[in-house]
């Protein structure tokens, strides 16, 4: 199986070896929908990784609920109720494009990585750093990928990640995006048993 999206980050058509990952590349897809069309296909394919009986969404949910309560979550155009950057956790001005972004910027280069759509969305995005983590792990058998891999989850993700998730889960209006923020923990926390492998 491939990793096939219209808007690919860097994993272009590499091959896809288990259900973490895939759920890695689901959650980069969701948190980089474009609209509504690609929230929806990204919603429905991470409900279908669980049997009927498991899933966390509703098999009906209301779509445009969804993508009201997205787009009032990580778009705008009014302030985001959970800003998927990780600046706005991290620096101390909670702006935008400050040291932590450059930060990540600096990594990806050292890695070699670059961004389809550079400029449009900053690199702090966390559909951005969830694919950069599945290829460092994917790639973890390399000195340099498992120190890039070590520093992005302990000194990085982990002090910011838990933040967003907790601001998605106490203001999500849907279950549907509720769902999101507890695959997202879960996703999460086998990363950092990965990286402590």
């Amino acid at each position: 199986m491939n990793a096939v999206s219209p808007d690919t980050l860097f994993y272009h058509g590499t091959p896809i070896s288990s259900p973490w990952e895939l759920t890695g590349l689901l959650l980069r897809d969701f948190f980089h929908a474009a609209d509504a069309a690609t929230l929806r296909q990204s919603l429905t394919a991470l409900s279908a990784l669980f049997p009927q009986e498991q899933r966390l969404m509703p098999s009906q949910p209301d779509w445009r609920e969804v993508e009201y309560d997205f787009n009032r979550l990580f778009v705008g155009p009014r302030a985001l109720l959970a800003a998927p950057y990780s600046s706005v956790y991290l620096d101390s001005e909670t702006l935008l494009m400050g040291k932590s972004t450059q930060q990540v910027k600096e990594l990806y280069q050292a890695l070699g990585l670059s961004i389809a759509n550079e400029n449009q969305i900053p690199e702090d995005h966390i559909s951005y750093e969830i694919e950069t983590c599945l290829l460092l792990v994917k790639n973890k058998s390399t000195d340099a990928a498992y120190n890039a891999l070590q520093w992005f989850v302990t000194e990085h993700l982990d002090l910011w990640l838990p933040q967003f998730v907790e601001k998605i889960a106490s203001h999500a209006s849907t279950p549907a995006i509720n769902a999101v923020a507890t695959l997202l923990t879960n996703w999460f926390g086998e990363l950092k048993s990965r990286v402590l492998l």
